[in-house]
């Protein structure tokens, strides 16, 4: 594997059991979800991603999910620094329809993970209750055009 997680790309999130209460604890069908607590959760890349035929510069970009019954959609944010309960409009980059699937018993508690896919590539993958999502990704070239988004 190429990126090593937390090398090249790692994700920053705070726990969240899916016991958690509250409005923004638990996703809910058409409302913008942060996964995670306290501060939003943020995708560090030290690399330009191609995420879906997308390309994402090196920088930080904060995370969230807009989940329906049929589709998970990931939305990243250029703005960072905000707190979980917070999405800011008008500062998405992308979304992007996440890979989904149920799983046959929940987990107890949020989890993202890197898993790796050929030498410069992988999946980023949420796990929350009883869903499993996840999106692919590969290390664009250097000097692909792209420069640093922070």
């Amino acid at each position: 594997m190429a990126f090593k997680d937390g090398d090249v790309v790692r994700v920053e999130y705070g726990a969240l059991s899916s016991a958690s209460r509250g409005p923004h604890a638990q996703p809910s069908d058409g409302r913008v979800w942060c996964p995670g607590s306290g501060k939003a959760t943020i995708l560090h890349t030290a690399a330009t991603l191609d995420i879906a035929d997308l390309p994402l510069p090196p920088g930080q970009y904060t995370l969230y999910v807009e989940p329906s019954q049929d589709e998970w959609i990931l939305i990243i944010s250029k703005r960072v620094g905000q707190r979980a309960s917070y999405y800011p409009e008008g500062w998405d980059v992308a979304r992007i329809t996440m890979n989904k699937r149920e799983l046959p018993t929940a987990v107890p508690a949020l989890k993202f993970s890197l898993q790796p896919d050929g030498p410069k590539g992988g999946s980023l993958k949420l796990v929350f209750g009883k869903t499993e999502a996840w999106v692919d990704f590969h290390e664009m070239p250097r000097g692909s055009g792209m420069e640093d988004a922070s």
